[in-house]
């Protein structure tokens, strides 16, 4: 037997009201930052404690390859700078650079605008 929902509250508009809020979201850091969704919360993850590939793919949910495409985006722009480790020569440091803090003052009112946060 499947449940009944008030017309405005059922699952799928409920999903599609998500959806476009993320893709109006994305058009929004594009036009205001030359950021994608995917790069702003990368780069709000290195911004915090994230600082080599897997922390970012375990923190953002992305896999390991579409993070590292990220952040090699990111690293593109100069918005992240790429280092090698102190402590394991194998692993790669994230830092963010003033770029990409100025992108970040960019982004995080725009985020919070879109979900009220």
């Amino acid at each position: 037997m499947s449940e009944s929902f008030p017309k405005s509250q059922s699952p799928f508009l409920q999903i599609n009201k998500s959806w476009r809020r993320l893709k109006k979201l994305n058009q929004d850091f594009q036009e205001q930052a030359d950021i994608s969704l995917d790069e702003a919360i990368v780069l709000c993850c290195l911004s915090q404690h994230c600082k080599c590939q897997g922390d970012v793919a375990d923190e953002t949910g992305l896999s390991i390859t579409q993070a590292s495409r990220v952040l090699s985006r990111l690293e593109n722009k100069s918005l992240i700078h790429r280092s090698i480790g102190n402590d394991d020569k194998r692993k790669m440091i994230f830092t963010i650079t003033p770029d990409g803090r100025q992108t970040l003052e960019i982004v995080t009112p725009l985020g919070a605008s879109h979900f009220k946060i």
